[in-house]
């Protein structure tokens, strides 16, 4: 695979990463902020969620992407247990020492932060670490059927774990648990291999991308009109908005196929380095702001979308200084967490 076609990946999951903190600000950001309907805010906020929707879809088939055709999946499942148990245990340990965080020492908060794995400190981590452990078996799956058998079955799991789930008004009889569960990442890693074995082309990706982006924006904003009146409506956007939504899942495929076709390279090669430390760094954003500890503390306490509520232009200026300011700050800690990491291997050395 050519350098070109890296650049792009590696450009599509600090998007999403970035995107992963817009969902997390439309959702925590704003839950004790009361914006008016039909307002600047309104739309912004509706905005950047509804095109924001494949972030988590997209991580994972960048993943399933590369892992498919990998033997070296329990090396990166160790090295990402590593970071994760560094983020779990170190937050938790500083905010005992942070002043009004409003978090107090306890064995029993120390025992389960040190294992974030049992304990779902990180819901996307639990999930995603138990993909690279069964990797190896979806591979051997995938290296033993034929075109033809994988997209029929293929076409089988999309129906029964994205089509049904998203028509289904009744309840959760096949267990996707709107996507956070591991049987979904298993659907979107078969999904990224047949990607990877079987090139699909000659597709209008960015227009799937943005139609089903805006069915969604659609089905939130008439969810908002009449869903507090109509139960059924409300019931729907909820349907809709699940990881494993059909909706959700082609504007993923779609901007994941986007960028498996694209040709974006840079000739300086110091930006192609840059992007990728970056990519390689940007995992880490999620662990700083998504941390069971911190989260309330950083979206009641430090980002407060409340006090600028009463004025549009403060509202709007700040959503994306906050959303770059959280994603800077969480490689930044990156850096320093591998520049101590490394001062320490040579200290043992």
């Amino acid at each position: 695979m050519n350098n070109q076609r890296i650049i792009s990946y590696d450009i599509l999951k600090i998007t999403c990463m970035i995107m992963v903190v817009i969902l997390h600000l439309t959702s925590y950001g704003i839950q004790n902020t009361s914006i008016q309907f039909m307002s600047l805010p309104y739309w912004a906020i509706l905005v950047l969620k509804n095109f924001s929707m494949v972030a988590v879809n997209c991580f994972v088939l960048i993943s399933g992407y590369f892992l498919c055709q990998s033997d070296i999946c329990l090396k990166k499942a160790i090295k990402l247990w590593i970071q994760v148990e560094t983020y779990s245990i170190g937050i938790y340990l500083v905010l005992v020492f942070v002043p009004g965080s409003g978090v107090h020492f306890s064995v029993q908060q120390l025992i389960k932060h040190i294992f974030p794995l049992l304990t779902n400190q990180y819901w996307f981590f639990t999930y995603y670490i138990l993909l690279f452990l069964i990797a190896p078996m979806l591979n051997i799956f995938i290296k033993n059927v034929d075109q033809t058998q994988f997209k029929r079955y293929l076409s089988i799991l999309i129906i029964l774990f994205s089509v049904v789930p998203t028509c289904n008004i009744f309840n959760d009889n096949f267990g996707t648990n709107s996507g956070y569960s591991l049987l979904w990442f298993i659907v979107l890693y078969l999904i990224a291999a047949y990607i990877r074995l079987y090139p699909i082309k000659g597709k209008n990706w960015w227009y799937i991308y943005m139609i089903s982006s805006i069915i969604l924006l659609c089905i939130q904003f008439l969810g908002d009109s009449i869903g507090q009146n109509i139960s059924i409506i409300a019931y729907i956007r909820n349907l809709a908005f699940q990881y494993n939504s059909l909706f959700v899942l082609g504007a993923s495929v779609a901007l994941f196929m986007i960028t498996t076709e694209s040709k974006l390279h840079f000739s300086n090669n110091k930006i192609n380095l840059l992007i990728s430390n970056v990519a390689s760094l940007s995992f880490a954003v999620y662990l700083f702001h998504e941390n069971s500890s911190f989260r309330d503390y950083l979206w009641n306490n430090i980002v407060a979308l409340q006090r600028f509520v009463n004025s549009e232009f403060c509202f709007l200026l700040m959503i994306p200084v906050f959303i770059f300011g959280i994603f800077g700050t969480g490689i930044f800690i990156d850096i320093v967490r591998r520049g101590i990491l490394k001062a320490f291997e040579k200290l043992l050395k």
